[in-house]
Order: structure tokens, then sequence, then C-alpha cells
């Protein structure tokens, strides 16, 4: 975005000028084209802008899905019966609005159980499809204990002709159940079929990262730093007091989830379920899954944390906190 900062100065003084409300909208368009998300995000509140940035964005949506499917409608049709959310990479390069140094490797898409075989039997009827590994929990039903980060019952890879995808059932009773396991903050994100939520979207649009648990397997923290992502270690907030507790996305003992304030959601339009509906599904508006930052405490007198490091948990909340769940 070489561009950027120039035509910030240039909106900046457009806005204050009004003479922006006199752009043809094919102008306005193209100047959509050179935003990143933060200043999208800023245009969509105007209300001589809303139309067209969410015309941009399902755009960009169906774009990024026409990359592995070829019939992106469809394929936004299967997520919206199935409750499937696409996550990792492929819902990061969305956010960073497509760069051209890099482009998602695979698609991880997520089900939970009930929506998972549709899902699947979807992801397989795609041209060219193979099945290259299935792996399922043979001992509880509970989890895919060979997946190194936790929150999987089954793991399906399937190569087609124009993608490969890791088709992920999920424990508990929402997608997301699997995303609070992953390793770092920037692939903490979700594409659900009528909205893109991410949970730390001041980190990842800087692109910078926290390692909230070790790599078990590869060296994904050497792929993203190549991919110009700095990588901090989950501790490193220990050192700065000025973080106080509860006030920071940051705080080790503040529950997170999906859709809270924190969370940048970014509607898609087309269909019919609102983003709210889509975080929390047709269950009733509570927290139905959550997860803490872990690692330390911040170091204030607020923070009754030890200072014992703690990796990124998922916690159950149903009217209180439960215990921790993998």
């Amino acid at each position: 975005m070489v561009f950027l900062p120039f035509l910030k100065a240039t909106l900046s003084y457009f806005a204050v000028d009004h003479a922006i409300h006199k752009l043809p909208n094919e102008t306005k368009s193209r100047i959509l084209h050179f935003c990143d998300l933060p200043t999208l995000m800023g245009l969509y509140c105007d209300p001589d802008w809303h139309e067209l940035v969410a015309t941009d964005i399902l755009l960009c949506y169906n774009t990024l899905l026409a990359m592995f499917s070829p019939d992106p409608v469809a394929f936004r049709a299967m997520m919206a019966e199935t409750k499937a959310v696409i996550s990792g990479s492929t819902a990061l390069y969305f956010l960073l609005r497509q760069p051209s140094t890099w482009r998602p490797r695979d698609v991880d898409i997520i089900a939970v159980d009930g929506g998972y075989q549709k899902l699947l039997t979807f992801i397989l009827s795609l041209p060219g499809a193979k099945v290259v590994s299935d792996t399922l929990d043979d001992t509880d039903g509970e989890e895919v204990d060979s997946y190194p980060y936790g929150g999987l019952r089954r793991l399906v890879k399937v190569h087609t002709d124009m993608a490969r995808f890791d088709v992920i059932e999920s424990t508990g009773s929402v997608a997301y159940n699997a995303i609070v396991h992953y390793w770092g903050t920037h692939v903490m994100n979700a594409m659900t079929a009528d909205s893109i939520l991410c949970a730390y979207p001041t980190l990842t649009l800087a692109q910078k990262a926290i390692q909230v648990r070790y790599a078990a397997t590869g060296n994904p923290v050497a792929k993203y730093r190549k991919r110009g992502f700095k990588i901090l270690d989950k501790d490193f907030r220990a050192v700065d007091l000025s973080m106080t507790c509860h006030n920071s996305v940051l705080c080790s003992s503040r529950d997170r989830y999906f859709g809270d304030e924190a969370t940048l959601i970014i509607p898609v339009k087309g269909l019919l379920t609102s983003p709210g509906d889509a975080v929390v599904g047709e269950s009733a508006p509570v927290r139905v899954s959550a997860w803490r930052m872990g690692g330390r405490g911040c170091g204030t007198s607020n923070c009754y944390l030890s200072s014992s490091p703690r990796f990124a948990e998922l916690i159950v909340v149903s009217g209180g906190l439960g215990a921790p769940v993998r």
C-alpha cells in the first residue's frame, strides 16, 4: 500500500471540503481498491460510501472464494447451511486485502457435528477432489490426538484441481473452538457465510502476532516472518506496566470470545443472517466458548494472576466460568 499515506491525506482533505460527495461512484470504487482495511471500515460508516464499501467487501470475498471454488456463490451457500467457517491463512489473506507477496497454501475450513458431513461431501464434489489423509480420533471421540494444538475431532485433507483443503470437525458446539487453539493471534480469524471476524485486529492489521503456543510441527513462525509478520513472545506484555488488567485484549485474565467488543466484525451482504447470528449460531445469545490470552499477568496492582506462564486456553462459559477443556 505505497500510496496509502497520500490517499489518507487526500481523503481527509476531501472530507473537510465536502468535495468527496461529488466524486462519481466509479472513481470512489477505484479509490477503495487502494484502501487498507481500517480505512475501508472508516468509509463504511459514511452514508455516501456505505453501499460502495459493502459491494467492494462482497466482491473481494467472492474473488477469494473463486481461488479455490468454481462457484463462489454455491460455496458460500454451503457455508451458511453447515455453519462452516474458514480460518487460518486464508482468512488472514482477506484481512490484509490480498497482498501480492504471498498467497495461502491451503484452506482451513471448520464445522461441527451436524454440519461436518455435509461440508465434507461438498468439498469432495469439487473438481478433481481426492482424500489425501483422514484422521479420526479412535479413543474417546473427543479430539484428534495427533494434531498438535487441540480442538479437533476429525481432520480430512482433500486436494482438488484448484486448492488444498483441511476439512476440520471442531470439538464443542461451535466451529470457533478449533480456532482458539491456534498457535498465534494472527490466525485467530474467521470467515463465516456473512461476516469476517478478527480477534486481534490492532495487532493483525499491523502484521504483528503473539505466539501463544509453541508450534509442535513444521516452522510456521519462519513462514509468517517471511510474509512480513513480527512474531512476539507471549510474555512480552509482562514488561509493559501500562497494561492494566481487564483494560487490554492482551490481559491474561480477560475472557475473550468471537463477537465481543474487541473483535473486528466485517459484515458481508447478500445473506439473511446477521453477523451476530453467525457468531452464536442458533443458540441463546451467550458466550458459547471463550479463551484467555495466557502468559504472565500485566504486573500491576490490579493483576491477581501468578507469574507462572499460561498458554491460551479454551474455557466454556455458560452463566459462570467453566473449567478449561481441550
